[in-house]
C-alpha cells in the first residue's frame, strides 16, 4: 500500500464549514487563517484558499508593507465590522504578508496569504518572501542558494509551477522563467525557500 495518494494541490483546500461562511469570509482553520472561495452552508462542503493577494479589513492603525499580518477574529475593523487584519500579534492567528503601505484611516490592507514570517525549521532559518532581482532577458537571481525542492516562488499571489513544463526551472540560484510565463512590469515576485 502506497504511503500517500495526492489529493490536491494545496493552493485551495476542500473544508467542512461549522457554521454558514460567505465567499470572501476569513475562515479560522488549522490554526492559521484562510479566505473563502464558495458561499457554504453550516455542515457543507466549500473551498478556502491558501495562497492568493486579497484586500482585508484592518484594525484602526497603519500596516506598513511587506510585514506580517495576522488576523484578529474579535478586533474591530475599521469599517464597524468585528474580525479584523492586524499588525499586532497577539490573541490572532497568522494572515500572511502584506504587500503595500496601509495608513491607519484605511479599511483595508492588501495581503499575500500565507505562514507569517519569519519561520524556522530544523535546518535553520528559512529566507522569507524575498525578491529575486532581474539579471537579464528571462532570469531571475535569489540571493542565496535554496535547497533542491524547497523553493516556493510566488506571482502576485500565485503560487508558480517549477520545471521545464511549468512556469519557470531553477539552476543554483538562478530561476529561469519559460516562454510565455516572464514576469510583467509591475508584477510582484516572492520567493521563501531553505537555503543550503
Amino acid at each position: 500500500m502506497r504511503q500517500a495518494r495526492f489529493v490536491q494541490s494545496g493552493e485551495q483546500v476542500d473544508f467542512v464549514a461549522d457554521a454558514a461562511v460567505r465567499a470572501g469570509d476569513v475562515v479560522l482553520f488549522g490554526g492559521r487563517a484562510w479566505v473563502a472561495k464558495t458561499d457554504t452552508p453550516a455542515d457543507g462542503t466549500g473551498v478556502l484558499s491558501a495562497v492568493g493577494v486579497f484586500d482585508v479589513v484592518k484594525t484602526p492603525g497603519a500596516i506598513g508593507r511587506g510585514l506580517p499580518v495576522y488576523w484578529s477574529p474579535l478586533a474591530d475593523a475599521v469599517n464597524g465590522e468585528v474580525g479584523a487584519a492586524t499588525a499586532d500579534s497577539s490573541g490572532a492567528v497568522p494572515l500572511g504578508t502584506s504587500l503595500a503601505a496601509a495608513a491607519a484611516e484605511a479599511d483595508s490592507v492588501r495581503v499575500l496569504l500565507g505562514t507569517v514570517g519569519p519561520p524556522t525549521s530544523a535546518g535553520g532559518s528559512l529566507v522569507w518572501n524575498q525578491t529575486p532581482l532581474p539579471i537579464g532577458g528571462n532570469r531571475w537571481r535569489l540571493g542565496q542558494f535554496p535547497t533542491a525542492g524547497a523553493l516556493l516562488l510566488f506571482r502576485n499571489g500565485l503560487l508558480l509551477g517549477e520545471g521545464i513544463d511549468n512556469d519557470f526551472v531553477l539552476t543554483g540560484r538562478d530561476i529561469d522563467f519559460t516562454d510565455g510565463n516572464e514576469p510583467q512590469e509591475g508584477d510582484v515576485l516572492l520567493a521563501t525557500y531553505q537555503p543550503i
